[in-house]
């Protein structure tokens, strides 16, 4: 996957040669990413402050994401974040974390539009079929 994180492909490493079991993922947290320098192994940066907080998508096949087409998964349903309290910095890239808070990122995409500029008193919604993890 060419958004994979280290730390999943690890996982799946582990997993795919009988290391481990493959963690269950029953719930993730999507959240925003202000740049992509995270792709060449830096610490993402993720946005923060003003009413921002990521948001838990029950990864599932009623609700979190639509059944795989070839190489892709795409979110099921929207993805709307809280109104903004003041403007955030511009955001580029969604991830998946398995925490509400601090945790492991397991992947990231490019939004659709790109950077989005969120201001004070909007909502930042990704919509159905908008948000799309490609394994590669």
């Amino acid at each position: 996957m060419s958004n994979l994180s280290n730390y999943a492909e690890t996982q799946w490493l582990n997993y795919l040669f009988g290391q481990t079991a493959i963690p269950n993922f029953g719930t993730y947290y999507v959240g925003l990413l202000t740049n992509g320098s995270f792709v060449d192994g830096n610490t993402p940066t993720e946005n923060v402050g003003n009413g921002y907080a990521r948001i838990a998508v029950t990864n599932d096949k009623t609700t979190g994401f639509n059944a795989a087409v070839g190489d892709t998964v795409t979110n099921k349903n929207n993805i709307a974040f809280a109104a903004a309290t003041g403007a955030w910095t511009d955001v580029s890239f969604a991830a998946l974390f398995d925490a509400l808070t601090t945790g492991n990122l397991i992947c990231w995409a490019a939004l659709q539009s790109s950077p989005v500029a969120v201001a004070s008193g909007t909502q930042l919604t990704i919509n159905a079929g908008d948000l799309s993890f490609k394994l590669d």
